[in-house]
């Protein structure tokens, strides 16, 4: 199973331990962009801003993240600062990342980062696509933690790789987003469009 859910990796350690070891031992993009930035920046105070509210709880674990902010509290201090958003002008990143990489806040977009990554990486990882059969659980529930339990409980799944997100659609609907989340989800998916970059090439 992935490993970029902080509520679904809380909820394996406090209610389903059998299922420790079939959870990846990747960090999740707040870890790793947390290094870089205090990598390149000693003395910065990390800030991770989303719209998860458990990320407070995964930071508390993290020495290298300072500050945990929801999407609602930023966009409060906007609001309080009379900050009108549309009139500042767009900080451009100074290097882009795959389509594929965008795609992580949505349900089923880690799973296919994964794969498209194996698919364009055939000769040099080995691995038999065709085996790698994959699923996606979201919204977790009664139904879809029990699901867990009995994959645990039995070392069995309908899939190898599991992608784990505990908000049905994944981040992009979770608890403290600022918009209405069918917009999110627009804007979300305009912006992959825009993308051409991949993992295939």
């Amino acid at each position: 199973t992935t490993s970029c859910c902080p509520s679904y990796i809380e909820l394996v350690n406090k209610h389903i331990p059998n299922l420790q070891k079939f959870v990846s031992s990747t960090g999740s993009p707040m870890y790793y962009t947390a290094r870089i930035a205090k990598k390149q920046y000693p003395d910065a105070t990390v800030v991770f801003i989303g719209p998860c509210i458990a990320k407070r709880k995964e930071a508390q674990r993290d020495n290298a993240v300072d500050y945990v902010m929801t999407l609602e509290e930023i966009a409060s201090i906007i609001d309080g600062m009379d900050i009108k958003i549309e009139e500042v002008n767009p900080y451009k990143v100074p290097f882009t990342s795959v389509r594929e990489a965008h795609a992580f806040a949505k349900a089923g977009g880690v799973m296919e980062a994964v794969q498209s990554y194996l698919k364009a990486n055939t000769d040099a990882i080995k691995i038999d696509l065709d085996s790698l059969s994959a699923m996606q659980l979201s919204d977790l529930n009664k139904k879809s933690i029990g699901q867990l339990r009995i994959y645990a409980k039995n070392g069995k799944a309908p899939a190898k790789f599991i992608e784990v997100m505990s908000c049905e659609g994944g981040c992009i609907t979770g608890p403290c987003v600022h918009n209405e989340i069918s917009a999110g989800n627009l804007e979300l998916n305009k912006k992959l469009d825009t993308l051409k970059e991949t993992y295939q090439g």
